[in-house]
């Protein structure tokens, strides 16, 4: 409902004056998130899943390890990737959602993931890497959003399919991978602090004032650490 209202106000439907969140906050509600992470051993059982090459199962696995792999890349942002973004094993991109920048390194499953596609969609640097958007079919903003919400649905169908295979009791979506890349790299003993930067969060002001200090290499660094 919050998100619709500022929607309508941008769009110029609702008056600044009748947005109902000034005053009430849901943080009142005090609601606890429900646990969303893979440990490190649920994620080896899910990554162990033998499915068939080339099928859409194996797609959905690709998009969720590569989202593990890549500091929990959102599922609209893996859709939007294009191999221009990629040069010397280095991945930059732009978050859709924060419209923050990243620069990071590709790990080894990483790249062996986007080298399988590369043989399909990597004739042109301007093709999408992975075969959720077509340059030629999704054109308009809407055509991308629609097609990237049915993408997302149907992969996280795949998802909990695997899941049951490699018999973890889990509701898997895409966004688990997000959630076990911090988690995991929590319970090995990282830095709370590297990990914020890590995923580009930046709710706790005063901590990314500080984390402007760390620099790629460090980050790097430390993203080596969720290797299975």
């Amino acid at each position: 409902l919050r998100s619709v209202f500022n929607k309508a106000i941008n769009e110029g439907y609702c008056d600044k004056q009748h947005y109902p969140f000034n005053e009430y906050k849901i943080s009142k509600l005090d609601t606890k998130t429900i646990k969303r992470a893979l440990t490190k051993e649920q994620m080896a059982k899910f990554n162990a899943v033998k499915v068939v090459k080339g099928t859409h199962e194996w797609d959905s696995k690709n998009y969720f390890m590569f989202s593990f792999y890549t500091r929990g890349m959102n599922f609209t942002d893996i859709a939007k990737l294009k191999w221009s973004d990629i040069k010397l094993n280095r991945l930059k991109y732009t978050r859709s959602k924060t419209k923050q920048n990243f620069d990071m390194e590709l790990l080894p499953p990483a790249t062996k993931i986007i080298n399988y596609y590369k043989s399909f969609t990597g004739s042109d640097s301007e093709n999408y890497v992975f075969p959720i958007l077509s340059k030629e079919r999704h054109i308009s903003a809407t055509q991308i959003d629609n097609r990237i919400e049915k993408m997302n649905k149907a992969a996280n169908k795949d998802l909990k399919a695997i899941a049951k295979l490699a018999k973890i009791d889990f509701n898997l979506t895409t966004y688990v991978a997000r959630h076990s890349f911090a988690t995991i790299l929590k319970r090995k003993g990282q830095s709370t602090s590297i990990i914020i930067e890590l995923m580009g969060h930046d709710s706790e002001k005063t901590t990314q004032i500080y984390l402007d200090s760390f620099g790629n290499k460090e980050l790097d660094k430390a993203n080596r650490n969720i290797l299975l």
